[in-house]
C-alpha cells in the first residue's frame, strides 16, 4: 500500500464517517413558513428505522432513527431521536452521536434540540427557541470544561437537525425547489433543497425487491470546504408512501461517497399499499427492528 493510501486508510474513514453521520442529520433549514405541500404523515409513535453506513466496501457504522411512544402530559410535541455509532472493530474511529428533538408534527420547527457526543472528547449542546419571545439560545457543555452559553434574538423560525429530516420526509415527492438559510453550529449558511416528483426504483437491504422512492437533493454552500472535501451535497431517497421512510442516502466526498442504507423498519399501524405491505413482511421476516 502506498503512503497516500495508507494515510487515507488511517485518517480518512474517521473524517468521512464523522462528516457523513452528522451531515445526514445536522443540516438545518430556516424559513418563515411551513410549505403548504408539507405532510405530517411521517410522524408515527414507536417507529424505529435502522441503517448501515459504508464507505466503498468498508462498513463504518450504523444509524438509528427512533420516534418515542412516550409523551409528556400536556405537551403535543413528539420526541424524535437520531443515533449514529461506529461499527465495532473499525480501527482509528470512535464515534457516538445522539440528537434528540421535541417536534410538533404540524410544525416541526426547532423549539428544543439536544446534540450529545458520547465519544471523546464528550460534549453536549442544548438549543432552545421560544417562538413568542424570539429568544434563541445554545448551552455548550464540554466535558471537563466550563459551560458556555450563547443567545440572541432571532425573528426567523428554524428547523433543527432532526426536524429538518422530518420536514424533508413531509415534502418528499412534492416538487418543492427552495433556497433556504441553514443553521450550522449557531451560524447561518445557504442550502438548496430540491424535492423531485419522479419515482425511482431503489434496491435496499431492508426489502427483497426494489422499492419506489422519491429523491431529495440537498446542496449547501458551506464556507468550510476543506474537511474531507465535503461541500454539503447529498441525496436522500424516501419511500413513495405516506410514511416517506428514508431508504437510502448518498453523500459525495473528495475521497469517495458514503452510503447510508435502510436495513430494518418498524412502524406500528403502518398500512402501506399491497406491494409495500409484502415488502414490509419480508423485512420483518429478515429480522426487522423490534
Amino acid at each position: 500500500m502506498n503512503t497516500r493510501n495508507t494515510t487515507i486508510a488511517r485518517t480518512g474513514p474517521r473524517v468521512l464517517l464523522a462528516l457523513a453521520l452528522t451531515v445526514f442529520a445536522t443540516t438545518t433549514l430556516m424559513g418563515q413558513n411551513i410549505s403548504s405541500r408539507y405532510s405530517s404523515a411521517p410522524f408515527a409513535e414507536g417507529e424505529v428505522l435502522r441503517y448501515s453506513v459504508s464507505w466503498s466496501f468498508v462498513n463504518l457504522g450504523s444509524v438509528e432513527i427512533r420516534q418515542s411512544s412516550k409523551r409528556v402530559p400536556g405537551d403535543p410535541r413528539r420526541r424524535v431521536q437520531f443515533t449514529a455509532r461506529t461499527a465495532s472493530g473499525v480501527p482509528f474511529i470512535d464515534l457516538d452521536i445522539k440528537d434528540i428533538a421535541l417536534l410538533l408534527p404540524r410544525d416541526p420547527r426547532c423549539t428544543d434540540f439536544i446534540v450529545r457526543k458520547n465519544h471523546d472528547p464528550k460534549e453536549k449542546k442544548h438549543y432552545r427557541y421560544n417562538p413568542e419571545t424570539k429568544h434563541f439560545s445554545v448551552v455548550h457543555s464540554p466535558e471537563g470544561q466550563p459551560v458556555k452559553k450563547n443567545e440572541r434574538k432571532e425573528a426567523r423560525r428554524c428547523f433543527d437537525a432532526v426536524g429538518m429530516l422530518m420536514y424533508m420526509r413531509g415534502l418528499a415527492g412534492s416538487g418543492e425547489n427552495v433556497n433556504v438559510p441553514t443553521l450550522m453550529d449557531f451560524e447561518i449558511v445557504n442550502t438548496r433543497l430540491t424535492c423531485h416528483r419522479e419515482v425511482e426504483e431503489i434496491d435496499v437491504e431492508a426489502f427483497d425487491d426494489d422499492v419506489p422512492a422519491h429523491r431529495v437533493s440537498v446542496s449547501a454552500g458551506w464556507e468550510d470546504e476543506s474537511a474531507g472535501g465535503m461541500q454539503g451535497d447529498y441525496e436522500v431517497w424516501f419511500l413513495d408512501d405516506p410514511s416517506a421512510i428514508p431508504v437510502y442516502a448518498e453523500i459525495d466526498l473528495a475521497l469517495g461517497s458514503i452510503d447510508i442504507e435502510l436495513e430494518s423498519v418498524k412502524r406500528p399501524g403502518w398500512k402501506p399499499g399491497a406491494t409495500a405491505a409484502r415488502l414490509q413482511r419480508d423485512s420483518e421476516n429478515k429480522g426487522g427492528a423490534r
